[in-house]
C-alpha cells in the first residue's frame, strides 16, 4: 500500500526539502517566465511545498510533486515524470494552516520543461477554501 506520509512542515522554508533538480527547474522557470502580468482569470499564488499525488485509488501509484503555485481551484506543480492529462488523482498537501488535506482532482495538462521534468496543472473537483487568497496571505 502506498505511503501517505508527508514530510514535516516546511512552510517557513519550503524549498529546503526539494531535490536540487526541482529547485533548479523552478528557478529556470521563474527566470524564463517572470511574473510580469498575470494572464489567468483567477491568479494562483506562489506556494512552494512538497505534496503527493495518488492515482487509481488506495492501491494505485503514488508520486511526489513539487508545488509552484495554488488557488482554491487549481495547483501548478513540477514532477519528475510524465503525468497523463485528464487523469483523476487524489492530492495530499499541507495547507497554509499546517494541516494535511486530501482532495480529489483532475490533471489538466503537463509539458516537459527540462529533461525528465514536467510543469503540470491540476484542478480540484470542488473549491478548496483552504487555498483562498486570505488563507494564503498567512504564509506570504
Amino acid at each position: 500500500m502506498p505511503s501517505t506520509d508527508m514530510p514535516p512542515s516546511t512552510l517557513a522554508n519550503p524549498l529546503i526539502t526539494w531535490p536540487e533538480a526541482a529547485r533548479n527547474v523552478l528557478a529556470a522557470l521563474d527566470n524564463q517566465f517572470p511574473p510580469l502580468q498575470e494572464r489567468r482569470k483567477i491568479a494562483r499564488h506562489r506556494y512552494n511545498v512538497s505534496a503527493k499525488l495518488q492515482f487509481g485509488g488506495a492501491e494505485g501509484s503514488e508520486m511526489s510533486i513539487y508545488v509552484r503555485d495554488v488557488n482554491a481551484w487549481a495547483v501548478g506543480f513540477l514532477v519528475p515524470s510524465q503525468v497523463a492529462s485528464h487523469a483523476k488523482a487524489t492530492l495530499t498537501i499541507e495547507t497554509p494552516d499546517g494541516s494535511i488535506m486530501k482532495a480529489k482532482c483532475l490533471i489538466r495538462r503537463a509539458r516537459e520543461v527540462a529533461p525528465g521534468w514536467f510543469d503540470a496543472v491540476l484542478e480540484f473537483n470542488v473549491v478548496q477554501h483552504a487555498f483562498a487568497p486570505e488563507a494564503l496571505r498567512k504564509v506570504a
